[in-house]
Formats: C-alpha cells, structure tokens, sequence
C-alpha cells in the first residue's frame, strides 16, 4: 500500500527522490489510516454488535451460565473416567472454578425477588383473565420468587451473614425453581395444544415413530442396517412448514422441560447423572444467548438506521 495509486508499469527502483512512495512519513501517515480504517471496520462489524448484546438485560448472566454448565459437563465426564491423581486433581480446580462463576452470578441475583412479587401482586388485583391462565402465572411467579429469595438466603449464609446450611437453602430454591418450571410447561403445553399446526405436526411425527417402531421390532435385521436412513426419512415424512411463531412454542416446550429436568436433578427431587444435566444447561443457555443477540441485534440496527437518517437530514 503507497499513498498513491499503484502502476505496474512503472519501475519502483527507479522512483525520484521527491516521490511520496519513498517518503517515511506520507508512508507512515497512510499507514495509520489503513489500521483506523481496519479498527473502525472491526468496530462496526463485532464490537459494537457485542456491547448492544451485553447490554441486554442478563445477557451476561447467561453467558456465565453457559460456562458454569460447560465446566459442570467437564466434571460429569470426568468422573466417568477411570480414576486418577492427575484426574481428581483437574476435577477439583474446574469444580473450584464452577464454584466461582456460580458465586458470582448468585451476587447478581440479590434481591432480585421484588420482580416476581410485584408480579404477584399484579395478579391478585389486576383484571380478570382466564382461570388456567391465572393459575400458571401464579404458580410461575411464586415459584421464582421463591427460589429468588432462599436463593439470597445461601448467598448470604455462604458469605457467614446468615445462620443455617447453605445446602439446605441451594436444594429448597431448586425445588421451588422446579415448580416454576413445572407450571411454565405446563402453560407452553396449552399454547402448544391450542396450535392446529403444531398439533399436526405432533400428530404426524407420532405415526412415523410407530410406524418404524413396529418396522424395528417386526424386522429388527433391515432396520439395524441403515439407521441413519431411517431416521432421515422420520424427519421428511414429520416436517411440515412451521411458521417462526409456532417453532418458537415447539422450542420453549423443549426448553422448559430441560430446565424442569437440571432443577429437579440439583433439587433431588430425580436424580440423574452430572454430564447429562450439564448438556441440558449447556443448550438451554445457548437457545437463552441466541434470543438475546437475535433482539440485540435487531434494535442495533434500528439505532444505526436512525443515526444514519439523522445524518442524511
């Protein structure tokens, strides 16, 4: 890069002294607008999209989650390997870590109860709506309220502020989140339920799984050889085009039933295994961190259209 245009048929060894090409400074000058130019490029294109996410209400706070599940799925996958020094000893530092992220992110949560009791509130003398509906959202908001507030309770006994055991606080904020949990489901079940599209698409699914279910156990020998054929040809015979509204319903019904499924395993209200609840939180926190930068992005560039429109004017 010269600050003038560059020609190919001009001989650069013989340039004459005055020439712009083979002076320090214009060449210095050139390069620094090339790195603002590159830095203003990188600035648009990632950095600024970046702060619109992380200013989006617990954009931060899920992007800790994803990580504290990440080193929960490392501790569960450690601890189905063969046993040794070198393995408790990885295991212990990731665990100490987890410990840290989750320390952190609780902090953030304190008196983070108001929200859902100011919800309650509103329910108990807000206008009359449908029963059902009313019945979710007070179990909903009563379930977080709860788990907000023994939550704070564990962090302030974790910090020697409050007496009483911490994992006794950690496992009634789990099952008070479960129940939360249970009644989100249930209320995005009903949506699903009332959805002709979603039902058709249950109903559609339904039939092609017992159909190769009946094909497994009638000829166990053809179904075993192509596998992946099969299950190739359930999802063509199942699909049917799903609006973004209905495909949304779908996922938060898969995602209310993860996270049902990680807080009754921490709440010992069903036990299962460490490395699966972790996969779970792994991808409810993913889904979580592509809402969150889908809208970011989307009021980001309403911002920069309207700056743009105020430039033009």
């Amino acid at each position: 890069l010269t600050p003038v245009e560059f020609d190919a048929r001009v001989d650069h060894l013989k340039l004459p002294p005055h020439d712009l090409r083979l002076r320090w400074q214009a060449l210095a000058q050139w390069e620094r607008e090339n790195a603002l130019g590159a830095l203003q490029h990188l600035a648009e294109q990632v950095f600024r999209p970046l702060q619109a996410f992380l200013e989006m209400p617990g954009a931060r706070d899920k992007c800790l989650r994803l990580l504290q599940e990440g080193l929960g799925l490392q501790i569960g996958m450690l601890s189905l390997m063969r046993r040794s020094d070198a393995r408790r000893a990885l295991s212990s530092h990731i665990r100490a870590l987890q410990k840290g992220v989750s320390s952190s992110r609780r902090s953030f949560r304190l008196l983070g109860f108001i929200a859902p009791m100011l919800k309650l509130l509103d329910l108990a003398t807000g206008a009359a709506e449908r029963q059902r509906h009313r019945l979710f959202n007070v179990g909903m908001s009563a379930g977080f309220c709860g788990y907000l507030l023994f939550d704070n309770r564990r962090w302030l006994q974790q910090q020697g502020l409050m007496s009483g055991a911490a994992s006794s606080s950690a496992r009634t904020a789990l099952r008070c989140l479960a129940v939360r949990h249970i009644c989100a489901l249930a209320f995005a079940l009903q949506a699903v339920h009332s959805n002709p599209a979603c039902l058709e698409w249950f109903k559609a699914l339904k039939a092609r799984l017992a159909e190769s279910l009946r094909c497994v156990l009638t000829e166990p020998k053809r179904a075993l050889q192509s596998p992946i054929c099969a299950l190739a040809d359930v999802h063509r015979s199942t699909y049917r085009p799903l609006s973004e509204a209905d495909r949304a319903q779908l996922l938060d019904c898969l995602k209310e039933f993860f996270q049902l499924m990680h807080s009754a395993h921490f709440g010992d209200i069903l036990r299962s295994h460490g490395a699966l609840v972790a996969v779970l939180g792994c991808w409810c926190a993913a889904v979580d961190i592509r809402m969150l930068w889908r809208r970011s992005q989307q009021q980001f560039r309403v911002v920069q259209d309207r700056a743009q429109s105020a430039k033009q004017h």
